[in-house]
Parts: structure tokens; C-alpha cells; sequence
């Protein structure tokens, strides 16, 4: 079973986990910040599951977390594996489901731009991303959120 746990101090913070998050309200230590399902479901129901389960769809802002995204999708059950992109036809972009703009992409070949696309990763893909219809179905990767109810991290209270 996964352990979420609040400490009213950070006395007991051990300096061998290796990376560690500030939140609003807590200061959470993950060994492990990505967490692959593999369950196939569209690109709109793994965000959900994300969202009620751990966090959010992966969000790959850095090449540690591209590497971390690749690394999973590399167990994947499927071919390709959903992270957080998708393309809004609204603003003609882009963005990440956290909301973000992508900016540079990693994009296999020529970044498609046609409403009803998601991005994924390619097992064995080599950190670079892939436009498919949102409603394939395949395994896909979350960030793991300190406030999840099923964190795989250590959060303690400020």
C-alpha cells in the first residue's frame, strides 16, 4: 500500500531521496514523480484517471522529465503512451493539460496542427513526441501530485 504522510516538521528528511517538490502547503519527497498505467483508454479518460489518482497527465517541460516519460513508456504495454499534450483547436496550439504552453517541441517529424489530436510518446521512441487522434486508446503516463490521495511520495506540512 502507498503512504501519504504529514509531519508537523521536517526533522526526519532523509538526504539519500533524491528529489523533492514545494507545494503551497507542503514540501513532498518522490523517489519517483512518474507513474505509467497500463490500462488503454483514450486520451480524455486518462487525463481523468490522472486527475482523480495521482496528478496529471505527464507534463514534459524538461529534458530530466523527458527521459523520465521515455523510461516508462519504454514498459508500456502499448505502442505509444498518452502524455499531458494536446492540441486546441480554439487557440490553434499546443498546450499542456496543465495549461501551459509548449513552446520548443520534440515532435517526430513536422508538429501536426489538426483539431482532435493528443500527444504521446513511442516505446522505444526516443524522447520524441507523437500527434494521434485523441480517441485511440492507449497506456499512459501521470505525474505523481503531492496532494493525491494514492502519492507515492513523503509530504510534510510546513
Amino acid at each position: 500500500r502507498q503512504k501519504f504522510i504529514f509531519d508537523t516538521g521536517i526533522q526526519s528528511l532523509k538526504k539519500s531521496v533524491p528529489l523533492y517538490y514545494v507545494f503551497n502547503l507542503y514540501f513532498c519527497l518522490f523517489s519517483d514523480q512518474m507513474i505509467l498505467i497500463k490500462e488503454n483508454k483514450t486520451w480524455e479518460e486518462a487525463l481523468l484517471h490522472c486527475r482523480h489518482n495521482h496528478g496529471e497527465l505527464a507534463v514534459m517541460s524538461s529534458l530530466s522529465q523527458r527521459r523520465m516519460v521515455q523510461a516508462k513508456a519504454d514498459r508500456a504495454e502499448s505502442e505509444f503512451v498518452w502524455v499531458g499534450l494536446h492540441y486546441t483547436c480554439f487557440f490553434e496550439e499546443w498546450i499542456w493539460a496543465d495549461g501551459h504552453y509548449v513552446g520548443e517541441g520534440k515532435w517526430d517529424e513536422k508538429e501536426p496542427h489538426e483539431c482532435g489530436l493528443a500527444g504521446t510518446v513511442k516505446r522505444g521512441g526516443q524522447k520524441k513526441w507523437f500527434g494521434k487522434s485523441s480517441q485511440e486508446k492507449y497506456n499512459f503516463v501521470c505525474s505523481v501530485s503531492c496532494r493525491s490521495k494514492n502519492s507515492m511520495g513523503t509530504c510534510y506540512k510546513k
